[in-house]
């Protein structure tokens, strides 16, 4: 028999804080500066990382995800890289950014987001 291993160190029942976490532990897991979540509005719901990083974020998270051109990336030195993902929750979108050198787990977390956001509504 193989017992399962926990790997979150922390959790919670309330969804802001395990969102927190959640982008907490992504950005000490992967090489990524700065990690995000943001809605459509360019508001930024959760993050970690430097205030500067996140900032940018809020600009290139939408258009990135959907493919579209963005002038605020050009700004970006080009050794950075760009992640960001629609996670749609009911009837909304937002979106899971983070940029970084090396972008790591960021498909399962755009999961775990829609899990953890979904039980809020």
């Amino acid at each position: 028999m193989v017992a399962h291993m926990e790997r979150r160190v922390k959790r919670s029942a309330q969804p802001e804080e395990a969102i927190q976490f959640l982008l907490e532990s992504l950005a000490d897991r992967s090489e990524a500066r700065a990690v995000a979540l943001v809605n459509g509005k360019k508001r930024v719901l959760a993050a970690a990382g430097r205030p500067w990083d996140i900032a940018d974020l809020r600009e290139v998270a939408e258009p990135v995800a959907l493919g579209e051109e963005c002038h605020a990336i050009e700004k970006l030195d080009h050794s950075t890289d760009v992640f960001s993902r629609p996670v749609v929750v009911g009837a909304s979108t937002v979106y899971l950014a983070a940029m970084g050198t090396r972008m790591r787990r960021f498909g399962e977390a755009a999961i775990a987001v829609a899990r953890i956001v979904g039980k809020s509504e």
